[in-house]
């Protein structure tokens, strides 16, 4: 499983943090169970037409993935969340 740089707040059991850990949870199923998304953001996609990176990505980049979908969980997240929705 890929946690993110702050991974007590997955551990904390306080309801706050449930959309950090559904996110965080969803965002680890889809690598284990999806391959192609997996392969697509360490930039080992075989599939022609595909962009994505270029190179593995290093342990301390894919923690910050993990950061970054665990932040849209939060609270400040989720306001981000409305407000690019609402743009739409």
């Amino acid at each position: 499983m890929i946690f993110g740089y702050n991974h007590k707040r997955i551990e904390n059991t306080d309801p706050y943090h449930d959309k950090e850990r559904k996110y965080l949870k969803v965002f680890n199923d889809m690598i284990e169970n999806e391959t192609f998304n997996i392969d697509y953001l360490t930039g080992t996609s075989q599939v022609s037409g595909i962009s994505g990176p270029n190179h593995f990505l290093t342990r301390e980049e894919s923690k910050l993935v993990a950061t970054v979908i665990q932040w849209l969980g939060t609270p400040i997240g989720q306001s981000f969340i409305k407000k690019v929705e609402s743009d739409e």
